[in-house]
């Protein structure tokens, strides 16, 4: 699967200089611009030129600009922390440990800034350096016989040139065939779908056949996937249904499931250290859509598994800039919490033992892009995707034609399997959609067949759902020898499904008109009392009894507060009736409301199909500042 390597725990880790490059502005992806302009066919895009820092290996995001820019490091870790990790393993009692802990730290000059031991990694700390110089530092952990390894905490950050990208208005789009999802933009998803439809015209069946996949299961919502990136715009209408909600955490102030973050309520966002893990870049929700998008709604687009959740992890900033002790916090969380894949649209050439016992101690399929420099990674390894880990999956990309893209990376010992990412079009920040390229891209499509497989057999563990989807891949010619399993992601024979059936192509319809369009990008701002738990609706049951259900965001905040309310019925309603307890009314399926004085607000919805009407009223669902 990976490249195996023979570093010992015992050595000094000094010589990584990590850069992660990022789709958007953090990770695996290009902002597509061709596609944009132009609906003739769409060229393969080119890597950017990634030039070292200062020295040592150079991490990077798997997400490629179209644009080619060498990469830019100002600093390659933070100049005054270290991740340590001391022996556990040494029979020793836990207040000896401490004891110890204690003296080399004030040997070594430093403070404990955070202790992962109780989040998974015995022994592990992230230090501050107070008093020494931080080589000093790094020399007196050496020197321990009681500490494993010390490494820089190095710094992951993003071309400059990925900060760009247009956006696509998918209201001025059709979707033409009742067959499939009714999400206008599904059309698009040539991913998900091809049939060598227009502006792609690729090769039909170039896919990883979603709708045979979606015959048998789209999901479940109790099968979490931990988006770690630049976090999740969890207000996008196409995302908010499908964003996690933490059972055991209500806003009070309190830590209150004991995980070590107050209010927790949706995630966590490492940067700012704060419960709003809203992404202010793009990458991070471009990746949750591919995964989860929800489905059949009428808007957007769809997920590959658009049933399950997405736990929003922001360690990136606005910029694609972060550090490795975040990373290892992301994962330590998502692992705590228990989740079934672990999404990581980032990737470099720097090895980082602390990272890697991270992952290690993770119970999660850990889905990782193969990275974006055209290189073979068996000589140029990538990480985490070329980590020795038993449950990480590396990911490479292809295009539309089942070619292996121009600037993928590639390696048949460590990079296990391609899948789509040329021109994927998918959710961005602020409620908008996005074409990017990248291994960044290819990547969720595996997270979501993952949580497909996961949501069909509960009890496969993070190891043999790897193994189903490894071995159920496509054989492409153009991937032999390229990637370790010789072929491309299909969804439907990881889960088991028969050879598909071919089903009509669509007719051409001409490329929609885009227009770039510049948002303004939101600054997260920790709030004391963020949005409450939403009641989450029952998943919808085909040809059921018409039952009313809805979801609303958000749901707490300052007046005026303009909330989305997303209906969630099943029973195939044909008329909606909103009451937003202030005296408003709405007749849309899907609509927005503003609030304009402060107050706690009851709402009901009412459905109707024929002779047949629903109703559903949740109390105090609404508070207004």
């Amino acid at each position: 699967m990976i490249i195996p390597g023979n570093i010992s725990s015992l050595t000094l880790l000094t010589g990584v200089i990590v850069i992660i490059c990022v789709l958007t502005q953090a990770g695996t992806a290009i902002p597509d611009q061709s596609i944009l302009s132009n609906p003739s066919p769409i060229q393969q895009i080119s890597p950017p030129t990634v030039s070292p820092g200062v020295s040592g290996a150079v991490l990077q995001s798997s997400a490629l600009p179209i644009a080619v820019q060498s990469v830019e490091v100002s600093t390659e870790y933070a100049p005054d922390r270290l991740i340590v990790r001391y022996n556990p393993d040494r029979p020793r009692a836990e207040s000896s440990m401490m004891s110890i802990q204690s003296a080399t730290n004030t040997q070594a000059g430093t403070s404990v800034v955070k202790d992962l031991s109780d989040a998974g990694i015995p022994g592990m700390q992230v230090v501050q350096v107070t008093t020494n110089t931080l080589d000093a530092a790094m020399e007196a952990y050496k020197n321990s016989p009681d500490v494993l390894y010390v490494e820089p905490d190095y710094k992951i950050s993003l071309s400059p040139i990925e900060k760009t990208g247009k956006v696509a208005d998918v209201d001025t789009m059709s979707i033409n065939s009742a067959a499939y999802p009714n999400d206008p933009g599904y059309q698009y998803l040539w991913g998900l779908h091809n049939t060598g439809q227009a502006p792609f015209y690729g090769m039909a069946d170039a896919d990883i056949d979603a709708p045979e996949a979606w015959g048998i299961t789209t999901g479940s919502p109790n099968v979490v996937v931990a988006v770690v990136d630049t976090g999740v715009d969890y207000n996008h209408p196409d995302l908010a249904a499908n964003i996690w909600q933490n059972s055991g955490e209500i806003i009070n102030g309190v830590d209150d499931d004991g995980n070590g973050y107050i209010d927790d309520v949706r995630g966590w966002n490492f940067v700012s250290k704060n419960n709003d893990p809203m992404d202010d870049n793009g990458h991070g929700t471009h990746c949750a859509g591919t995964i989860a998008a929800v489905g059949n709604n009428g808007i957007g687009v769809t997920g590959t598994a658009w049933n399950v959740k997405i736990m929003p992890l922001k360690f990136l900033n606005a910029q694609g800039s972060g550090y490795v002790s975040d990373a290892i916090s992301a994962i330590l969380y998502a692992n705590r919490k228990g989740v079934a894949v672990i999404s990581n649209s980032w990737s470099g050439t720097g090895y980082t033992q602390s990272l890697k016992d991270a992952i290690d101690a993770s119970s999660a399929v850990v889905v990782c892009a193969a990275g974006n420099s055209g290189a073979n990674s068996d000589i140029a390894p990538q990480y985490p995707a070329a980590f020795t880990s038993s449950n990480i999956l590396s990911v490479a990309a292809t295009d539309y034609n089942d070619k292996l893209a121009s600037f993928s990376n590639y390696g048949p010992n460590s990079v296990d399997l391609a899948a789509p990412g040329v021109s994927i079009y998918s959710t961005s920040k602020s409620g908008t959609y996005q074409y990017l390229s990248g291994t960044s891209m290819a990547t969720p499509h595996v997270s979501g067949v993952a949580a497909l497989i996961k949501s069909q057999n509960p009890s496969m563990s993070a190891t043999q759902i790897r193994s189903r989807i490894f071995s159920s891949v496509d054989t492409i010619s153009s991937l032999s020898g390229k990637v370790g399993s010789g072929g491309r992601l299909n969804a439907a024979k990881a889960l088991g499904g028969s050879t598909p059936t071919p089903t009509p192509t669509p007719t051409n319809t001409p490329y929609p008109t885009v227009t770039p369009t510049k948002t303004p990008t939101p600054t997260p701002t920790y709030t004391p009392y963020p949005t409450p738990t939403p009641t989450v609706s029952p998943t919808p049951k085909p040809g059921s009894d018409l039952s009313a259900a809805f979801y609303a965001a958000p749901t707490y905040g300052r007046a005026p507060l303009r909330v989305q309310f997303i209906d969630q019925s099943y029973g195939n309603p044909n008329r909606w009736t909103w009451s937003f307890g202030d005296g408003g009314f709405s007749y849309q399926k899907n609509p927005y409301h503003t609030y304009l004085k402060k107050g706690t607000f009851s709402v009901r919805l009412t459905v109707n199909r024929g002779g047949q009407a629903s109703t559903v009223y949740k109390q105090r669902l609404i508070t207004v500042i």
